[in-house]
């Protein structure tokens, strides 16, 4: 009987899953992405997009659609897996934020 070592996590907080709409916003907010967020903690969260796009290092994840928006981070993508991507959330976006001025901010 074989036994598998169980995964090392890098992430502080475990996530929690969760099957949420949202948006991937690059830098200057020029283009933006659909995905659904898979799960998340206070410190980042797992993506899923339809198609594979190469992203900027840094983005900001837009959870929830349209008016009923729940939060927007500054984020940076950590890790990418087909159509899977891993991100650290840098800041989470007040509503005050401007989000024009914030994802051309973003580096």
């Amino acid at each position: 009987m074989m036994t598998t070592k169980p995964k090392i996590e890098d992430r502080i907080e475990p996530r929690r899953r969760a099957l949420k709409g949202g948006r991937i916003i690059c830098p200057g907010n020029i283009i933006t992405y659909n995905c659904r967020i898979r799960d998340f903690s206070e410190g980042g969260a797992r993506l899923e997009i339809d198609q594979w796009y190469s992203f900027p290092k840094n983005v900001i994840v837009e959870i929830g659609r349209l008016e009923l928006i729940e939060a927007r981070y500054e984020s940076e993508i950590r890790w990418t897996k087909g159509k899977q991507i891993g991100v650290k959330f840098l800041r989470k976006l007040s509503e005050d934020d401007d989000l024009n001025s914030r994802s051309s901010s973003v580096h």
